[in-house]
């Protein structure tokens, strides 16, 4: 079994790990759509990684359109970490926001798949890592514009929001945290020109996001609920 057999396999466990989580959270209480969409779009990652890390070896032209999978997964999870942080701030330009960046998402997509978003994928040390287009600035922006947003409205809802609001807030900023920091080092760097993976950090990021929060929506840590 090669070094991308194993991360494979480590994908697939975050995956089910997730699924599990979201699993015995829906028994034990009723979890916000945002959330449950959000956790489908990081299975749905993990899920095209392991496909992506067990085909890749020998035939990489199946593994391509795995990869294209991850990629496209990646987009939907960008948007629905928005949607969920503005869930969870109650923010009165939810609506518009979503439309808007959810259009953004869109354009993306369609970018994916007609080639001008990644040019292939390579093998670097331990990982696979997408080979940036002539257009793949437009993806880059339109996740670290995702990223900012989140961090600034819950750091802000924090401090400013109702007491309720506000605490809420404050528990999903430390869930969410591992997952914004990752990514924007990831991102910073593959547009740097630099090779970037987050095939070992961002599964454990995300999954710990996912527990953090079905905790708290069950209170077993703090008495949670998303509005």
């Amino acid at each position: 079994m090669d070094q991308l057999q194993i991360l494979g396999l480590v994908a697939l466990g975050a995956a089910l790990l997730k699924a599990a989580i979201l699993a015995i959270s829906r028994a034990n209480s009723r979890p916000n759509t945002a959330f449950v969409l959000l956790c489908l779009s990081m299975i749905s990652q993990n899920s095209f990684e392991f496909l992506t890390f067990s085909t890749y070896s020998s035939n990489s032209a199946v593994a391509t359109y795995f990869a294209h999978g991850v990629m496209l997964s990646l987009n939907l999870l960008t948007l629905s970490l928005l949607y969920f942080t503005l869930t969870v701030v109650e923010s009165p330009y939810r609506k518009t926001l979503t439309l808007v960046f959810g259009a953004w998402s869109l354009i993306c997509a369609g970018l994916l798949l007609s080639g001008n978003l990644v040019r292939g994928y390579e093998q670097f040390d331990y990982s696979i890592a997408s080979i940036p287009a002539n257009l793949y600035l437009v993806f880059a922006v339109y996740v670290l514009t995702t990223i900012l947003l989140t961090l600034v409205l819950l750091s802000y809802s924090s401090f400013s929001a109702a007491q309720e609001v506000r605490e809420r807030s404050r528990k999903v900023l430390i869930a969410v945290a591992p997952i914004c920091l990752i990514g924007l080092a990831a991102l910073i760097l593959k547009t740097a020109g630099y090779s970037a993976s987050t095939v070992i950090f961002m599964p454990i990021a995300t999954t710990f996001f996912v527990g953090m929060v079905a905790l708290y929506q069950s209170g077993r840590i703090v008495s949670f609920e998303v509005g």
